[in-house]
């Protein structure tokens, strides 16, 4: 379930939870405009624009119209609709400017952002390929290229992108967190701390440095480290970084398009109340705006009201079929209402119509997961990490389900990549001692089991684990 913004950055809410929680917590990841295309194309006929969005939109049009071999015309029409969340459009337009000037690298890396904005990222690393040929300086290319190798699981390609970053910003800690974090998915924490402690000794306030700092001194075995670790990460993770040619199209954000961005940011900062008030005063002379009913029925949903938030996301799937915002919204709407069987048939199309979108498999996976589908689950929860969907609570959940069916190996993998996403989930730290123990690795769980003895060690679940390495010890 998504709300989704003109200019995305990462922000926490404490008010509503769930899967609501959680796209809240993480709208925007991606960057200015990066929305995803939905169901895709031209701008929609039938949306209602703002009129200075419309005069704006309608002046680049018919610049680009009369220069039709001008690439910085149509590339300048693409930031427009980027900007003012028309990301259909914006690709089209981009893909023409790449297409009329083959020379410039900025409207591939366009191109790219916007095919990763909606899950194809072997796309957006085809694109971003061009780019990184034509301009090899441009640093956050090269950080995207290892963000999206990343999310695929090719470490070595990662590594190799985010070490060029590093080059040619040796001062920022953008390049260094990202390559810790290749270190802890290779086991060897200490190389993760050795990068990251100069890191926060330049940036106390780095929030995300000391959480991934926090997830090396666990995997090493210093808890005392970690727990001190995590006592900087209170604030809102920083997750975006700067990035000149995606902040070009910020000029073109006018009227109805930035003040829908002011509320959206209130919703992301678990303001409910102050961000709905403008997405309902909006919504009165833009009633079929896409992007403002997925948002405001979001908004109601996580505020508690889902009656309200059901009409909403069904009015946004009415304007566009298949957008996928609004489809993974109402699927939670359903679900929260007891309509499971209804939930599970929108998750179904929606990983059919969306079938490279992590999310979408996160979303039947966990759907899955709560009809008793086990074997399916274990499937859409592999193939959501496949498309790039790494969030600790999907990887714990994985990794019980896998502890279930006896593959105990795999639920390790899983627990581990957990921990790396979120050092503080105990929990998962206490199901991956169990798998380690069942698997074998009597010493690797003992240590495990040891870092969260403070913390869960009057649980029944931590005491069961204890026996378990008792009995395979004296059984030996």
């Amino acid at each position: 379930m998504e709300i989704h913004g003109r200019h995305r950055r990462s922000r926490r809410n404490l008010v509503a939870r769930g899967t609501l929680a959680f796209v809240l917590a993480t709208m925007g990841a991606i960057g200015c405009g990066e929305t995803p295309r939905g169901d895709g194309g031209s701008a929609p006929s039938d949306v209602a624009l703002d009129p200075e969005v419309e005069k704006l939109l309608h002046d680049l049009r018919d610049r680009a119209d009369a220069n039709p071999r001008d690439a910085n015309a149509a590339g300048q029409l693409g930031l427009a609709y980027d900007a003012n969340s028309l990301p259909g459009a914006a690709l089209d337009a981009y893909e023409t400017a790449a297409a009329l000037n083959p020379g410039d690298p900025r409207w591939p890396y366009h191109v790219a952002r916007l095919r990763a904005a909606e899950g194809d990222l072997e796309g957006a690393l085809a694109a971003l390929e061009i780019t990184l040929r034509l301009q090899p300086d441009y640093a956050p290319a090269h950080w995207r290229h290892g963000r999206w190798a990343f999310d695929l699981g090719r470490l070595d390609e990662a590594e190799q992108a985010f070490r060029v970053c590093e080059k040619l910003e040796p001062d920022a800690p953008y390049a260094p967190i990202e390559l810790a974090r290749i270190d802890l998915q290779r086991g060897e924490p200490e190389a993760a701390i050795e990068r990251l402690e100069p890191v926060v000794r330049r940036d106390p306030e780095d929030t995300l440095a000391y959480h991934v700092l926090a997830a090396a001194y666990r995997q090493a075995g210093d808890v005392d480290a970690a727990r001190e670790a995590l006592t900087h990460t209170d604030a809102p993770k920083r997750t975006d970084r700067p990035d000149p040619w995606r902040d070009e199209g910020a000029r073109y954000r006018v009227g109805f398009a930035a003040e829908l961005e002011r509320g959206i940011a209130l919703l992301g900062e678990g303001k409910l109340q102050p961000g709905i008030e403008i997405l309902e005063r909006l919504r009165t002379g833009h009633p079929n705006d896409v992007s403002l009913l997925s948002n405001l029925g979001t908004a109601y949903c996580a505020a508690g009201r889902l009656g309200p938030g059901r009409t909403v996301l069904e009015q946004a799937l009415r304007a566009r079929p298949g957008h996928l915002p609004s489809l993974l919204g109402l699927m939670e709407a359903l679900r929260l209402s007891g309509d499971s069987a209804g939930a599970l048939a929108l998750a179904d199309r929606a990983v059919e119509i969306h079938a490279t979108s992590g999310e979408a498999h996160r979303q039947r996976a966990i759907l899955l997961q709560r009809a008793g589908r086990r074997d399916e689950a274990i499937e859409e929860f592999d193939r959501a990490v496949r498309l790039g969907r790494r969030d600790a609570t999907s990887l714990l959940a994985s990794g019980r389900l896998k502890g279930e069916a006896g593959r105990w190996a795999e639920a390790a993998s899983d627990l581990r990549l957990a921990l790396d996403v979120d050092p503080t989930l105990d929990r998962a730290r206490l199901e991956l001692a169990r798998s380690l123990a069942e698997s074998g690795d009597g010493a690797a769980a003992e240590r495990e089991l040891a870092a969260v003895a403070d913390a869960l060690g009057d649980h029944p679940e931590w005491q069961r684990v204890r026996r378990l390495l008792d009995e395979k010890e004296n059984a030996r």
